[in-house]
């Protein structure tokens, strides 16, 4: 909610809602059923992207070894469209691995030291 006085923004949020804290995590910083429900989206759409990426890279490989007859001649375009689909590929891997890496600590409470079980 916000107001307008003298000319002069003021916001005060959400009722209710309190700084730093989020839906989908409980205050020690494990995930709600929720928040394991989505961030496990997150991984399937990432493996996803991978997929999508792949098929537009392999796609672009084709497309500048026909219009370049296997790089003997120069193509502004081609070379274009081919590195853009190897920033996509680029993308896509980070967005998985950080998909990875969320999926992993909301699997282990935050601050939980694995006991090691070797004697």
């Amino acid at each position: 909610m916000y107001y307008i006085i003298n000319g002069e923004l003021y916001h005060h949020g959400i009722k209710g809602m309190k700084w730093g804290v989020r839906r989908y995590q409980n205050p020690d910083g494990s995930l709600t059923a929720l928040g394991r429900k989505r961030y496990g989206r997150e991984i399937i759409g990432a493996y996803n992207k991978i997929d999508i990426a792949k098929r537009n890279l392999k796609l672009e490989k084709r497309n500048y070894n026909r219009k370049t007859l296997g790089g003997t001649f120069y193509n502004e375009k081609a070379a274009s469209d081919l590195a853009y689909a190897q920033k996509e590929m680029k993308w896509a891997k980070s967005d998985l691995s950080n998909a990875k890496i969320k999926q992993k600590l909301s699997e282990n409470k935050k601050g939980e030291v694995k006991a090691s079980t070797e004697a």
